[in-house]
């Protein structure tokens, strides 16, 4: 649609988000090749999602929130983290010189490389968490994901990142008397941010404890809000969700990818 530097750094950031390690082969440049299979290969990967949750947490405690604290699986390393968002070029040249590989050093560059194409502090606190991780924490290959042989759910979509989405949340919010907010967030960590195949992630899931539990929610009160107000969101978005598909299904060739961009 014309924006390719919006396209590329929202490319760089959903790499550090959905699957960090991968960042050592990450290679943007000016054509819409190089963004949209580092995309369509990020999504066929297992997701590492600890560089997410980590940088969420982190950014969180940069701006003096400290309720997290009792969650995190390591107060030392988020203090660290929180600190570097501070001086964060001083932050990732440190973590380039503890690398021990040519695989860690690769994805600290790329921390380095790709850092000023986040604009939110938040976006920021993923990469740097990233560059934390493959300098100090054990980098796992990336492999590919469990094939996915289900329909697409087109529905899920329009989240709480679209007009529509937000629209019949706060709808369902006012019928129900339930917290917008607490339907946001629930339907982000039991759908939007669901995946087919995670590696362990124990930052990230520290992180979802942290936010429902903001909002108060508990993970077992979530998951039951969450089932019971699905199959309605499901119904509601029905139309929407018939009339995406419509329009992107004649653009797929049988393996599913939108056909003559890999060519």
């Amino acid at each position: 649609m014309g924006d390719g530097t919006w396209l590329r750094s929202r490319t760089a950031i959903l790499c550090f988000e959905e699957c960090w390690p991968f960042a050592e082969h990450l290679a943007l440049d000016t054509s819409l090749h190089s963004k949209v299979s580092s995309l369509a290969q990020i999504a066929s990967m297992s997701k590492q999602k600890d560089a997410a949750g980590l940088g969420a947490l982190a950014f969180a405690h940069h701006e003096g929130d400290r309720s997290m604290l009792d969650l995190v699986p390591d107060a030392a390393t988020l203090r660290f983290v929180s600190g570097g968002l501070g001086r964060p070029e001083r932050f990732l040249e440190s973590a380039l010189t503890a690398r021990n590989s040519e695989k860690r050093y690769k994805i600290v560059g790329a921390a380095h490389q790709y850092l000023r194409s986040a604009t939110w502090g938040s976006d920021r606190a993923t990469i740097l968490a990233a560059g934390f991780l493959a300098s100090r924490a054990e980098v796992t290959e990336c492999v590919p994901a469990i094939t996915f042989t289900s329909e697409f759910p087109y529905w899920v979509t329009f989240d709480r990142h679209t007009e529509r989405g937000k629209g019949v949340l706060r709808d369902l919010g006012l019928e129900f008397r339930v917290s917008y907010r607490q339907l946001l967030w629930t339907e982000f960590y039991f759908e939007s941010a669901k995946v087919n195949s995670l590696f362990e992630s124990p930052w990230w899931h520290a992180e979802k404890k942290w936010r429902l539990r903001r909002e108060g929610l508990s993970l077992e009160v979530a998951a039951a809000l969450w089932e019971k107000m699905q199959p309605i969101l499901i119904d509601r978005l029905d139309s929407d969700a018939n009339e995406l598909r419509s329009r992107i299904e004649p653009f797929l060739d049988i393996t599913g990818l939108p056909t003559g961009l890999f060519d």
